[in-house]
């Protein structure tokens, strides 16, 4: 999987593989690694032994990632609007141009839309992002206020920067308006480019506590770190990373990127080795690994997660009863009888459960129904294949049948043959003379003719 995506990033032609590959496995493996779909570039025209079935859900994920890819671009450029319309000034942490650090952008991968603003523009934001048609959602490790929305479009609205890391965040304690102007825009900004590696670093960091560093993580800052030029600030990032203790962090990540990438340089791989078996295998966690590349960094993550676990709660209680003010947007009675909050708590939920069911069951059914697609289409391909199997076996029984009809008439011309020689014989002896009893007393007597 690793060769078959070097080839890809690096542009080289992509060698057929030697070894037998189960392509089920990989399948899964590239799905949670966020990396099918360069995969799949990869296999295009190379010898491979994959079924059919296998082949055409690698290329569902493909195309999926090339319609998501356009609905990004509009989401993003729809959302950018409404800010700069509305006056908001606002950060572009994680926008959809992840894609040009890749050298065809169908090869990358965007996870979501990441946007910082002021606290104060928090509730303008999320109503502007309701009116949008884009429904929040609510999950466990996930910071700031999540939106969804068909086919998939995930964005996020930070109020804070979503840093762990006292020493990295203070990159980003400015007001959002201080930061660069993006392209055009006079509301909306991006960091700088050392403002933007030093936040992929944070989330790379946050992803390894939390055991969810992917392929993809890396692969990102990989291209990151080719795409900077000679301006980049090294000096200045390199001191953030010892303050924050991440010089060993980052060294290793480095080696894993030659390791997996390419790269020129002589390394000690131990370790880089153990953060690949890591990376590789899922709900892996290892104390040792830790202590060499994050030392400490686990211990402040427990307080952070139970700290976590309380907001979560919080947070889920003022989901299921919210506050009188925001009830009051969708039931306007309630601001001449406030005392019937309680019942318009219990319609809302009721309201919630009903669709939440209903959606499941629509998604119980599609999936019945894709299976039992999947199960025709498959009986299909085997009558199919066994169609020449069988008229073949129908030839050879038409042709034995017919061999053994043509026996059975000459069997049965033999007996007819049989039974006219016999007649024959038979007329023959009844075509003899008759027999004469009188001939022995005519012997006796001497009369018998001369």
């Amino acid at each position: 999987m690793m060769i078959l995506l070097k080839d890809v990033i690096n542009g080289r032609p992509v060698q057929n593989l030697k070894r037998r590959v189960n392509w089920e496995t990989m399948l899964k493996t590239c799905d949670y690694q966020n990396i099918s779909n360069p995969i799949y570039f990869g296999m295009i025209g190379i010898e491979k032994n994959i079924s059919a079935d296998c082949e055409a859900r690698f290329y569902q994920r493909y195309k999926r990632e090339l319609l998501l890819a356009d609905s990004y671009d509009s989401a993003q450029e729809v959302i950018l609007w409404q800010l700069e319309k509305y006056r908001i000034h606002s950060l572009l942490l994680g926008s959809a141009g992840i894609r040009n650090l890749y050298p065809r952008p169908e090869l990358g991968y965007i996870d979501k839309l990441e946007i910082l603003v002021g606290k104060k523009d928090i509730p303008m934001v999320l109503h502007l992002m309701r009116d949008m048609d884009y429904e929040e959602k609510q999950e466990r490790m996930q910071k700031g206020y999540l939106f969804v929305r068909q086919p998939g479009i995930r964005v996020v609205i930070y109020e804070e920067p979503p840093i762990e890391s006292r020493v990295l965040r203070e990159v980003f304690q400015d007001p959002v308006k201080k930061y660069l102007p993006y392209q055009e825009y006079k509301f909306i900004h991006v960091p700088s480019m050392e403002e933007e590696y030093i936040f992929r670093l944070a989330q790379i960091e946050e992803a390894y506590l939390n055991n969810m560093l992917k392929v993809r993580h890396i692969l990102d800052f990989w291209l990151y770190r080719q795409k900077v030029d000679e301006e980049f600030l090294w000096k200045e990032v390199h001191e953030y990373e010892g303050k924050a203790k991440l010089l060993e962090f980052v060294k290793q990540i480095e080696i894993l990127s030659v390791m997996w990438f390419g790269g020129e340089g002589h390394y000690e791989y131990t370790t880089a080795l153990e953060l690949e078996e890591y990376i590789l295998s899922k709900d892996m966690e290892s104390r040792e690994l830790d202590a060499k590349l994050l030392p400490f960094a686990r211990i402040g993550l427990d307080f952070y997660n139970r700290d976590r676990e309380e907001e979560w709660t919080i947070k889920r209680k003022e989901w299921f009863f919210p506050p009188r003010e925001y009830m009051e947007q969708f039931f306007p009675v309630l601001k001449r009888f406030p005392f019937l909050l309680a019942f318009f708590w219990i319609v809302r939920d009721v309201r919630f459960f009903r669709k939440a069911f209903v959606k499941k069951c629509k998604r119980m059914w599609e999936r019945i129904l894709e299976k039992f697609r999947k199960v025709k289409e498959r009986v299909r391909r085997i009558f199919k294949r066994k169609g020449p199997e069988e008229e073949e076996a129908q030839g050879e029984e038409v042709l034995k049948e017919a061999e053994e009809q043509e026996g059975a008439a000459e069997l049965q011309e033999q007996k007819k043959e049989g039974v006219q020689e016999v007649s024959g014989q038979t007329a023959e002896t009844e075509a003899v003379e008759p027999y004469d009893a009188l001939a022995p007393e005519r012997i006796q007597d001497g009369n018998i003719d001369g």
